[in-house]
């Protein structure tokens, strides 16, 4: 009998079950997912560890600290500041925080930090300008540019050469009033007005801010006491000095110059009895 060969057809063969077939690629796809992650955790470990070293670096711990724009700040103080910073990685310092214990300081307004890579900080200052010495009670205050008072004035501050400003109602910074704070502004605002001349403000020997309104001035070598209001100190001193040699010739002695009524002076002469003169400031007092 003889044998007759049957070729296969694969459509015959029965397929895998549906089941086998989906745990089998569910399986594949989570050794590649696993494969995956654990190759993303070695970079991610190797990474840290990288990083870990480059922060521990000798060469990244900060030698350095350039500081400008700083000259009043005291050197205890300075030294203590740069004590937050020597020595700390440059990666992992803190700069805002350090910057607000450099505003804390009374002299400086403001503070700039960055990193220079390797190891240095540049710390750059701005400080308050001292424009007057404002006496409270017993004490004397530094006053700066915004009218807030710095700091007590003492030994350390001899060579500012600063007008003095009397007026204040409280006897200490803690107790200064809220009139205060305006009588420190018109003070303020008077010596940077003068600051346009600097021959002028040399002159410039006391203030008196009783009142927030009216800055009352002494110039040296002229006991005339100036009334300037609030506004226009500059124009308004050189306004007097334009006339004052004439007012003397004319009134003798001066008590006081009112000079808030632009155009018109009024000339008290010294003694009590004296009555106030109205001068034109356009014209020569002695017609």
């Amino acid at each position: 009998m003889s044998t007759v060969a049957v070729t296969a057809d694969r459509r015959l063969k029965r397929n895998a079950r549906p089941g086998q077939r989906t745990r089998r690629s569910s399986a594949k796809r989570w050794l590649l997912w696993g494969a995956g992650v654990a190759g993303l955790c070695v970079v991610v470990v190797g990474l840290a560890l990288a990083a870990r070293a480059v922060v521990r670096a000798e060469t990244f711990r900060v030698t350095s600290v350039v500081i400008a724009g700083q000259s009043h700040v005291s050197e205890q103080q300075r030294q203590e500041l740069v004590g937050m910073l020597r020595g700390r990685s440059i990666f992992t310092i803190d700069l805002a925080a350090v910057r607000v214990h450099w505003e804390a300081s009374p002299w400086v307004r403001e503070a700039r930090l960055r990193r220079v890579l390797p190891s240095t900080v540049e710390v750059r200052v701005t400080e308050r300008q001292a424009v007057a010495v404002g006496r409270l009670g017993v004490q004397l205050f530094v006053i700066d540019e915004r009218g807030t008072l710095i700091d007590a004035y003492g030994p350390s501050y001899a060579s500012l050469h600063l007008p003095i400003v009397d007026g204040f109602e409280g006897v200490s910074a803690a107790a200064a009033s809220e009139h205060d704070a305006a009588r420190a502004s018109l003070a303020a605002r008077v010596v940077l007005d003068l600051q346009h001349k600097p021959q002028l403000l040399e002159r410039l020997s006391q203030l008196d801010v009783s009142d927030p309104r009216n800055a009352q001035v002494l110039l040296n070598g002229d006991p005339a006491q100036l009334r300037l209001g609030n506004e226009r100190f500059l124009a308004r001193t050189e306004s007097y000095l334009s006339v004052a040699s004439a007012l003397r010739d004319r009134l003798g002695n001066i008590d006081y110059v009112d000079l808030r009524y632009d155009g018109r002076l009024f000339v008290k002469p010294a003694g009590a009895d004296a009555t106030p003169v109205a001068v034109d400031a356009a014209a020569s007092p002695g017609m």
